[in-house]
């Protein structure tokens, strides 16, 4: 998308997932940046990143449960869910200071979770934006989710999108990774 997204994405700090586990809030962004040759699944993820020059193939929520447990709420096929963070494997986080997560902000969750995941959306979403409450994909539905917590991520429902607007608003972008156990 742009140069900045790329360049930040490169030399972001990267930090184990247990030194950055404290940092994470609700309302905050987790960016991945899959694909590879491995899976038919990870194979279509890579084309897209390749015809749409992206940086990002994924985004989500993070959410912080009544429980202390981190959790990512995501759009995925089949449907949209919410799994622990710690599951998801490397990320990007991108910590969002404005969010306000109310009970509006869970209500919006728990209208998302279950939603049917639609790759059709997803390739809509590159050549035009999707109608408002959609979130039958990751950047919509992380849209969604931070609309209902305050912020505004624009009308673009694609990963880099989302990722753009939120450096935009003053987020920063730190890798975290795994420590094998």
């Amino acid at each position: 998308m742009t140069e900045s997204i790329r360049s930040l994405t490169k030399n972001a700090s990267s930090e184990a997932y247990s030194g950055q586990r404290s940092k994470f809030r609700s309302g905050d962004i987790f960016a991945q940046s899959h694909g590879s040759w491995k899976s038919w699944n990870e194979i279509k993820v890579l084309g897209v990143r390749i015809a749409t020059l992206s940086t990002y193939s994924h985004v989500g929520v993070i959410e912080v449960g009544k429980d202390g447990r981190m959790y990512a709420v995501e759009a995925v096929q089949p449907e949209a869910h919410r799994i622990y963070l710690s599951e998801i494997g490397p990320f990007y986080h991108l910590p969002i200071e404005q969010a306000e997560w109310t009970s509006v902000t869970d209500y919006k969750v728990a209208e998302a979770i279950g939603t049917p995941y639609s790759q059709f959306d997803a390739i809509r979403a590159y050549f035009k934006p999707l109608p408002k409450g959609c979130m039958t994909e990751c950047a919509a539905l992380t849209r969604e989710v931070l609309m209902a917590a305050g912020v505004d991520l624009g009308p673009l429902s694609r990963p880099d999108s989302v990722v753009q607007r939120a450096l935009e608003l003053g987020s920063s972008v730190t890798y975290v990774h795994k420590v094998p156990e």
